[in-house]
């Protein structure tokens, strides 16, 4: 994969491919320049600084790519002026495995919000919850509100197999009741409101 980087700090975009490079190997990064958009390189991901931003989303043909946004320090911003999908914001300050957490969000096409950046979380109760794909289909059923054997029903699986799940994801998420995992997967933006 080839992803676009957008980082005017060259420690912190060597961080960044760095920490990147350690959980995806096959990767490749190229330095923005508007020369290089005008090129035939095909990209599958921009990583930007909050300052870059505003440029790069002048491309149209990064519309539809997943983006990881790096605000500065204690910038609040509401996630909706960052339109489009997938995107992950992150602050300077997160953590590795935050940064490496957040890209696998994107290529799962799910939006990321680190939790320092979210107003009603604290870095205390924000816990790094790495789900399957399978895992986010039965989250979703639950935050709609369907019981174990209408789940069971649409994704065809035994209802033992939708318990399991059920347990595992109210033990991913450290939480005791179906509520509670919904308030948290919305908190911690695995899904939408």
């Amino acid at each position: 994969m080839v992803i676009l980087i957008a980082i005017e700090n060259e420690i912190m975009r060597t961080g960044v491919k760095q920490i990147l490079l350690s959980a995806f190997p096959d990767y490749r990064f190229v330095n923005f320049d508007s020369s290089i958009l005008h090129q035939n390189e095909t990209f599958h991901g921009v990583i930007t600084s909050y300052q870059l931003f505003g440029e790069l989303k002048k491309f149209e043909a990064l519309d539809n790519l997943p983006w990881m946004i790096i605000l500065p320090k204690g910038l609040k911003v509401e996630v909706d002026l960052f339109p489009g999908n997938p995107r992950a914001l992150l602050d300077v300050d997160c953590a590795y495995d935050e940064i490496q957490f957040a890209w696998k969000c994107l290529l799962r096409n799910r939006p990321f919000v680190c939790g320092s950046l979210l107003s009603n979380a604290s870095s205390e109760d924000y816990d790094l919850v790495d789900l399957s794909d399978r895992e986010m289909q039965i989250l979703s059923c639950i935050a709609e509100g369907l019981k174990t054997h209408e789940i069971a029903d649409r994704l065809f699986l035994s209802h033992h197999t939708i318990n399991s799940h059920r347990k595992a994801l109210l033990k991913k998420f450290e939480v005791k009741s179906p509520v509670e995992l919904v308030v948290k997967a919305i908190r911690l933006s695995f899904i939408q409101p």
